[in-house]
């Protein structure tokens, strides 16, 4: 766990993404601490109090087990996270069971000792629920994201995560078995494994910013695709650049410049959601998306409602300048095209309309 708390980095994810992690990761230090040390004193290697301990135990697992909550939500929604109404009803469980556990040396609610024994009161199980409702809440929301995303390697990162629940629930049947064994730390430290490797192939295969895919993962998906296109099975590829994208890094600073492109990818997806389709970003201030298949007449419909849907967001986030993007696409037909003539192609097509909504705009 230490050594995976030093590796972290922004580049794994947002900054919020790795704040969360971190958090998860030394709730799950201090849980293997306080338990080891509780272990210790039960079997009466140690001659201290267990009650401090026995406190920080419970704290610290359901603290994991927020963050770890928060850490998904991060990687699925992050613009739900950012509300209040999500902030307060989020943290509603972990505040009842902090407070439970630290009322509990005078009610004995939650556990008590009679001597050197530890007993469970009566809201321990209690506790145990509102700890695993995080993990239950994260993991079912994972598992409505994998049916709705097409992108191979996306739903592999998707389910890789829903496992991670798989080591507390083994953890809790086998300490019922057997109490007083050390497994549930094993298996938080193999569930915190699992992720780390996850955002290590997420880091790969990923835009940070966005939660896109990028342009290793495009140019991959394209390769594969070019191999079946045909006339009645056509592969429709669009590029966007934002338009006048310098003028507000420039005016409001590359803070806001990285919230409009993150207005802008929640559009992508928000626009294209019934469309089977790859998107990605594919530097800077462009974006990519690939479409299989006839699933419009007018491969026009894409561009417009990307913008539509744009536009709403920008009105709703009250951004103070115009976000749109200028698209050039390319319908591919034959298996011989090359993906290098494909770009030239759509980017030729993309810097004609560039030119025009300069022109209508009558800016410089």
């Amino acid at each position: 766990g230490m050594v995976i708390l030093g590796q972290l980095s922004t580049d794994m994810g947002t900054e919020q993404e790795i704040g969360a992690f971190r958090s998860f990761i030394i709730g799950v230090l201090v849980f293997t601490f306080s338990n080891t040390v509780w272990v210790w004193i039960n079997y009466g290697y140690l001659n201290i109090p267990g009650w401090p301990f026995s406190m920080a135990n419970l704290i610290a697992i359901c603290v994991a087990s927020y963050y770890w909550f928060k850490y998904i939500e991060l990687r699925l929604n992050p613009e739900l996270v950012a509300t209040i109404q999500f902030r307060v009803a989020s943290m509603l469980p972990l505040a009842i069971a902090i407070a439970l556990v630290l009322t509990t040396p005078f009610t004995g609610l939650v556990f008590s000792y009679e001597g050197n024994e530890y007993i469970h009161g009566p809201l321990y199980s209690t506790m145990a629920v509102l700890a695993l409702l995080y993990l239950i809440v994260a993991t079912v929301h994972i598992a409505t994201k994998v049916s709705k995303v097409h992108s191979p390697s996306q739903r592999s990162q998707y389910r890789t995560l829903m496992l991670f629940l798989l080591f507390p629930m083994m953890g809790g049947i086998i300490d019922v078995i057997v109490p007083n064994l050390p497994v549930m730390e094993l298996m938080l430290l193999f569930g915190t494994v699992l992720v780390y490797t996850n955002m290590q192939q997420t880091q790969i295969n990923s835009d940070v910013l966005t939660g896109l895919n990028n342009r290793r993962v495009t140019d991959e998906y394209l390769l594969g695709e070019l191999e079946h296109v045909s006339k009645e099975n056509p592969l429709c590829f669009f590029i966007g650049d934002i338009d006048r994208f310098k003028y507000i890094n420039d005016q409001y600073g590359h803070i806001e410049g990285d919230h409009a492109l993150r207005l802008v990818a929640r559009a992508l997806k928000e626009s294209t959601g019934e469309i089977p389709c790859l998107i990605s970003r594919w530097g800077g201030d462009e974006f990519v998306i690939i479409v299989r298949g006839r699933r419009f007449d007018d491969p026009g419909v894409i561009p417009n409602a990307v913008n539509d849907r744009l536009a709403d967001l920008a009105k709703q986030e009250g951004a103070s300048y115009p976000l749109r993007l200028s698209f050039g696409y390319v319908e591919c037909t034959s298996p011989d095209m090359r993906p290098s003539e494909i770009l030239a192609r759509a980017d030729q097509f993309m810097y004609k309309n560039k030119e025009k909504a300069r022109e209508d705009s009558g800016a410089a």
